[in-house]
């Protein structure tokens, strides 16, 4: 008699991806704003958005610049650094700063100066602190970036441990990715955040799990936790019945990241936010 095998994706059951925190009610991610206030709240600017056609920035001048087109929701990249600092910039983009070793080998008085792509400023976590201070009416994703040995955690409490020794009002304004219950939890710990944004891309039911959670997975996620916010990638993960089960579960949906504005005029029509990487339909004046 032949053997056979069963595949098991998903080992974790579902009732394990719960969590004990509870998270309220939010005042930016709501049908209300993606329906009334879509600009500028259905838009978020990816990686501070675009400066002359350049991508991942994360510098000074691609907020301002931003800014000023209207975005009032911003992405950041978060890396962590030798000494337990954080760093906006991208995993992976250490060419960019003239680094021919990894961030995490990296002192922050070694990038002291330093400029993206010879030109544009840089952001250590107390500049992103002095940031947010100063832009009152603005929100900052926190988009932290997992490490060799560093988690994304420890950026979340540098962060934290800056803004509560200068001006701890602006961590009402940082909304942590997650990236499932057990880095939910474990944030949570670190600071009672006012709002997070579930990141698909990375999403898991544990650190040891090798699988996405599942859409079912997410759903119950959300609901159990009052999670308000989710994105997810906007070609291979969206669907309408998606959204419409998140949206039920309570949350508002973003799709990421676009450059082109009709896709992204299609996903107005939905009730969709996206992340761009430049587009944002009119300017400030």
């Amino acid at each position: 008699m032949g053997a056979f095998f069963i595949a098991i994706w998903h080992c974790v059951p579902i009732p394990s991806c719960s969590s004990p925190v509870e998270v309220g009610p939010s005042n930016l991610f709501t049908f209300e704003n993606l329906r009334d206030h879509y600009e500028p709240y259905g838009y978020v600017a990816h990686a501070f958005g675009n400066i002359d056609g350049n991508k991942y920035t994360n510098s000074l001048e691609a907020f301002e610049l931003n800014y000023e087109k209207g975005f009032r929701i911003f992405e950041v990249d978060l890396v962590l650094l030798k000494d337990g600092s954080a760093f906006c910039a991208h995993d992976g983009a250490e060419w960019m700063y003239g680094l021919d070793k990894p961030f995490l080998e990296t002192a922050a008085d070694e990038l002291s100066g330093v400029l993206c792509l010879g030109k544009y400023t840089t952001l250590t976590g107390s500049d992103l602190v002095n940031l947010v201070h100063e832009y009152s009416d603005a929100y900052f994703i926190l988009d932290t970036k997992l490490t060799a040995w560093g988690s994304r955690q420890d950026i979340v409490r540098a962060l934290v441990s800056e803004a509560k020794e200068r001006c701890p009002s602006v961590l009402d304004r940082m909304i942590p990715h997650i990236f499932g219950p057990e880095d939910l939890t474990r944030v949570a710990e670190i600071y009672p955040f006012k709002d997070y944004m579930l990141a698909l891309y990375a999403c898991k039911c544990s650190g040891k799990s090798k699988y996405l959670m599942t859409n079912g997975e997410v759903v119950q996620f959300v609901r159990d936790n009052h999670i308000k916010a989710v994105m997810m990638w906007w070609n291979n993960r969206y669907t309408p019945e998606f959204k419409r089960q998140l949206n039920d579960a309570g949350a508002v949906v973003y799709v990421h990241s676009l450059d082109d504005p009709d896709v992204m005029a299609d996903f107005r029509a939905k009730g969709v936010g996206v992340y761009s990487n430049d587009y944002f339909p009119t300017k400030v004046e």
